[in-house]
């Protein structure tokens, strides 16, 4: 088990880590910084970057122990199995995944909600070659 110090330590490196790339996130190109904002627009309470840091700036460890306790003790996951496995493989996968991790559910109404938007004037296609 590592010392009180070490842990803080270890906070105060990923927390600083955290805080650079969200203030360096706004220096990326344009169309890197709209595809973050698009959840930011149809997605209930998702916070911009810049929101997150204000928060995270004042978030000390000892904040961190208070919550350490409740966090992951609820919620929902949603898998995606992908590579070199047969179906039932994945699924005792996922079902051992669950056990370890053991959330308990989450009312349906807690759930941040999705808005469907169009965007008009705008083209998305990716087009595939068949070879028959």
């Amino acid at each position: 088990m590592r010392s009180s110090s070490t842990l803080e330590s270890i906070f105060n490196q990923v927390k600083e880590q955290l805080l650079q790339e969200m203030k360096n996130f706004y220096l990326n190109q344009t169309y890197r910084t709209a595809a973050a904002y698009l959840d930011t627009v149809i997605i209930d309470n998702v916070f911009e970057r810049k929101d997150l840091r204000v928060l995270l700036e004042k978030f000390t460890f000892e904040d961190f122990k208070q919550m350490q306790d409740k966090w992951l003790r609820t919620g929902i996951s949603v898998w995606f199995v992908h590579g070199n496995f047969e179906k039932q493989n994945a699924i005792e996968f996922v079902d051992e995944a669950r056990q370890i991790l053991d959330l308990k559910g989450v009312s349906k109404d807690t759930l941040s909600t999705a808005r469907c938007v169009q965007i008009v004037g705008c083209h998305n296609r990716v087009d595939f070659e068949n070879e028959d």
